[in-house]
């Protein structure tokens, strides 16, 4: 399987990243709302960095979500950097420990 794809979104304090399994569902996604997001994203997980999309990753605390998303739902979030965000291209996290 070949590693995730890092969607990233730059946010007014932090930057936010979410990966994805199959960057052909999310353009897929974006075009079409409605398709599950667990047909492509990797980990319900938002994180946070502020060194940019290759800074080290935290995962993104509930207000740091609510301060850029107006919420602290991370689904909310997932979706809302799911379709305005860039992918960054391939990224192996199986080397690295998320946080």
């Amino acid at each position: 399987m070949p590693d995730p794809h890092r969607i990233f979104l730059k946010g007014t304090d932090n930057d936010f990243i979410v990966f994805v399994d199959e960057p052909e569902m999310w353009e897929k996604y974006k075009k079409d709302p409605s398709i599950d997001l667990v047909d492509f994203v990797s980990v319900f997980q938002v994180f946070v960095t502020s060194k940019g999309s290759l800074g080290d990753l935290d995962t993104a605390s509930e207000a740091e979500l609510a301060n850029e998303f107006g919420s602290a739902d991370v689904n909310k979030a997932i979706a809302h950097i799911l379709k305005n965000g860039e992918d960054r291209n391939t990224v192996d996290v199986r080397n690295k420990e998320l946080k």
